[in-house]
């Protein structure tokens, strides 16, 4: 039987946990089915039958490279993610489960009867020629998809319009049944007009392919007509990008392989200099500035060389428009007034952000010179500034009195002075005033639309914006209720308070994204929030961030929260934020290169924000660089001195890099593991024994502690289950089963409302599987896993993944656990192999000759990007 000769089936084979609703593609080996899971999901499923081959050799090949591309096919944010592999070795078939392309009409919204899978042949038909911006977009994913085969030593072998799906809006490979490794490729597979003069089997092969592809979505032409550009090119808005695309696309096509890319990653580096806004000539002369920089540094050897190296090829040198807005000083007599203070700096500094002409340092980076002694010398020069603005505010009843002076960081010479004597409901006159006067100062240009934005009055209630301000100086953790009352008494005070109700809608988001509450309520009271701030001032930058928050950590709506951060980093360049959460949607993503690039601006333009160098130093963690991560661990730790828990991470990250447990045992001898709240040390000290592999002392402390069960299912979870699973791992499992035995049942409760909710799947799944209660764990894991894989989000998904190794393991399935462990330790997670080897999670795998050879295998420790 051939390929020619398909046989006739009866009906749709049989899958576990799966109903094939119809055929939705056609293949010369199988088909691929729509399907539907036990939990509602709809799924792809592609089915491919042993008869349809002339031989074994080549079915078992490409399900051999099936499963090697599920191990890393998840993390990827362009990768298909296969979700799961089988074989039916009876009825004469394998099969694999995919996630389900968006639907050419609705979307994500499947129709089962009317469904038909949106690809970019699909999207080109109904588009024509796709905007140069969206064409680098969308290399940008599938150069990255790309780089992770590369990387694996696979190559995909046929690229092409078809073969790429939208999930989402995001570009994934599809018909990964062509995946190979390079030594297993060189069979004449590809399409006409894809595949390059030697053939396919490299990866310079596939970067071929991706070019032609690129050609035919940027020009509207078929790939036979390259390298032919439309005649009306030149008239196009897009014309600039579009040209700086075609030299990516000459050079992916070149028919010399030597001339051409020789990978993805390759490739997507120019990708990425567009995407950000670059240039391919810039990109060229400041690699030729840097090597002249760097042949000065060899040669000079001094101080001087190499700081004109830095000033050569830093983004961020002095120039005559920088400014930094020291915090001003409280002289009011009621010295309750401080946040008054603080939220007039803070709108002041913020106004300055938004001219695009000036350089300004954030607010955490001068914050930590309030009342300090140095110079204006010293403080220009720390934070690389050429001026800076000093002032006060008095406030006394409804009279607010604000000075401000400018001074010449370098000469320490005041310039300029300006004193304003105003009613309150005056306060957002003087700030526009003051930055335009700053500006002219600075020779500074004001666009049109930051005039406007400057002239903007954010409410007509002074008692609404003063809780406004005392809102925005609380913490959106332990402080959110008091903080969501103030914002909903300003929007009650003043309905045309746009930026309080995108504030109410960040507040709102936030405690569902972190604190777990799923209510639709708390849903519906964000959506109404940034309804309002959006239907009243939809350009404030304010509200561009809460609509962004609101998808983010409303809706976890990557994709659309994304646009809003790139449409505040655009419009608002001096800000970090727009950056930062940038960062940190593309790392949810599974973007690590792109989320780390702007990370690392975020952290440039805001250099004192413990919030940046932690997330930084997470990534960088997840992507194993420990090196690097514990140097922003360093700043974060020098940030927050006093710091157990910023302490302990140092430490840990030590370990993670090298299984050094000197840092950790210095910490717990020091000074601030005695000064911390005991408690808190306490659990610490038992964390720290038990991921070194001291187990007696672990365990001896968890008996100590009291549990902490109505903390299992927010970010904590992991820690509140931990002193069980010492018990159990010490050979006290009757001691920790007698500590957690009710503990399942309140879980399921909260899921009666919370169905979805895998913060509670997932501890439920390690829960059930200490108490010997195995159908039940698996079950709840694999239900964690379906809701919150990798595919859905690469920084947290893996989490999911980990607790399904937890359950097999403590259910005596040692092999899938190892299973899980490897796919776990290919991909980017907080996971190490020296907590995985010394701690007590995978007790019950110790001594296993396949758990030892993940554990000691040193590229699992290897960075990955």
């Amino acid at each position: 039987m051939n390929a020619d000769a398909p046989t006739r089936r009866p009906g749709p084979p049989v899958i576990p946990d799966f109903e094939l609703i119809r055929p939705i593609g056609q293949g010369a080996y199988g088909e691929v089915w729509l399907a539907r899971g036990l939990t509602g999901v709809y799924r792809a499923i592609k089915v491919v039958w042993r008869d349809r081959f002339a031989d074994a050799g080549p079915f078992e090949r490409e399900f051999s490279g099936l499963k090697r591309f599920t191990a890393m096919s998840r993390p990827e944010a362009g990768q298909l993610a296969l979700l799961h592999v089988g074989q039916n070795e009876q009825a004469g078939f394998f099969y694999y489960v995919m996630e389900l392309a968006d639907d050419v009409d609705t979307g994500d919204q499947v129709n089962p009867a009317k469904y038909r899978p949106l690809t970019l042949r699909e999207l080109r038909a109904r588009r024509g020629r796709l905007p140069a911006a969206e064409c680098v977009t969308f290399g940008v994913e599938l150069a990255w998809a790309l780089a992770g085969l590369h990387a694996h030593g696979l190559v995909h072998r046929d690229i092409k319009p078809s073969n790429v799906i939208l999930v989402g809006g995001v570009p994934k490979l599809a018909d990964i049944g062509l995946v190979a490794s390079t030594a297993d490729a060189m069979s004449n597979v590809g399409t006409e007009g894809f595949l390059p003069p030697e053939g396919p089997g490299q990866p310079s092969a596939d970067v071929f392919a991706l070019g032609r592809l690129l050609y035919e979505l940027a020009t509207g032409l078929d790939r036979q007509e390259f390298p032919r550009l439309p005649p009306e090119m030149g008239q196009r808005p897009d014309r600039k990008l579009l040209l700086e695309l075609n030299e990516i696309i000459l050079r992916a096509c070149e028919p010399d392989p030597g001339r051409r890319y020789h990978d993805a990653s390759a490739m997507l580096d120019d990708l990425l200099v567009l995407q950000v806004g670059g240039s391919l000539r810039r990109k060229r002369t400041r690699a030729w500035i840097r090597r002249i920089g760097v042949a000065l540094a060899v040669v000079a050897v001094t101080v001087a060389g190499a700081a004109l190296w830095w000033r050569l090829t830093s983004a961020t040198a002095v120039s005559g428009k920088s400014i930094a807005v020291l915090p001003f000083e409280n002289r009011s007599n009621e010295k309750e007034n401080e946040y008054f203070t603080d939220g007039i700096h803070d709108d002041i500094l913020t106004n300055l952000a938004r001219i695009a002409d000036l350089r300004v340092v954030s607010r955490t980076s001068v914050m930590q010179y309030k009342s300090t002694t140095k110079t204006a010398a010293q403080i220009g020069q720390a934070l690389d500034v050429e001026w800076l603005l000093e002032g006060s505010v008095q406030r006394a009843g409804n009279r607010v009195h604000v000075i401000g002076q400018l001074i010449n960081a370098r000469t320490d010479k005041h310039v300029w002075a300006q004193s304003y004597d105003r009613d309150l409901s005056d306060i957002f006159a003087i700030q526009s005033a003051l930055a335009q006067e700053i500006a002219t100062a600075l020779n500074a240009t004001i666009s049109p639309r930051e005039k406007t934005q400057l002239a903007r009055r954010p409410t007509v209630n002074p008692e609404a914006y003063d809780l406004y301000l005392k809102a925005r100086q609380m913490d959106f953790g332990g402080e959110l209720q008091a903080q969501v009352a103030m914002l909903e008494r300003a929007t009650t005070l003043d309905p045309a308070f746009a930026s309080a109700w995108a504030y109410l809608c960040e507040s709102y988001s936030f405690s569902r994204f972190v604190f777990n509450d799923l209510s639709e309520a708390r849903l519906a009271k964000a959506r109404e929030a940034i309804n309002n701030a959006h239907r009243l001032d939809p350009d404030n930058p304010d509200v561009i961030r809460g609509v962004g928050a609101f998808f983010y950590y409303g809706l976890r709506d990557y994709a659309r929260a994304l646009e809003q951060f790139e449409r505040l980093a655009r419009q608002w360049p001096n800000d970090y934020r727009g950056h930062y959460f940038i960062g940190l949607v593309q790392r949810r993503q599974g973007r690590w290169v792109e989320s780390l690039a702007n990370l690392r601006r975020a952290e440039q333009l805001d250099p004192a924000s413990p919030d940046i160098a932690r997330d930084l130093g997470g990534s960088l963690r997840v992507m194993r660089r420990y090196d690097e991560a514990i140097i922003e661990q360093e700043r974060y730790v020098r940030l927050l001195p006093e710091s157990l828990a910023e302490s302990f991470e140092l430490a840990f990250l030590h370990y993670c890099a090298h299984g050094s447990t000197r840092e950790g045992d210095e910490l717990f001898a020091g000074p601030i593991a005695k000064r911390a709240n005991p408690a808190v040390a306490q659990r610490y000290r038992m964390q720290w024994a038990a991921t070194k592999g001291d187990l007696a002392t672990a365990a001896r402390i968890a008996r100590e502690l009291p549990d902490q069960w109505d903390e299992i299912v927010g970010f904590t979870w992991i820690g509140t289950l931990r002193s069980v699973v010492i018990l159990a791992a010490s050979g006290d499992l009757a001691g920790a089963r007698a500590r957690m035995e009710e503990v399942p049942a309140g879980l399921r409760a909260r899921l009666a409302n919370e169905p979805e909710n895998c913060r509670i799947w997932a501890p439920l799944a390690v829960a059930d599987a200490l108490l010997g209660h195995k159908e039940e764990a698996l079950a709840a894991a694999r239900k964690s896993l379906d809701i919150f894989p990798e595919s859905v989000d690469a920084f947290v998904g893996p989490n999911s993944r980990w607790a399904l190794a937890v359950a097999l393991a403590w259910t005596g399935e040692n092999e899938a656990a190892c299973v899980e462990l490897r796919r776990l330790l290919a991909s980017p997670s907080i996971y190490n192999i020296y907590e995985l080897k010394n701690g007590p999670w995978f007790a019950p795998l110790k001594g296993d000759p396949r758990f030892e050879a993940i554990v000691n295998d040193p590229k699992n420790n290897a960075p990955l990007f």
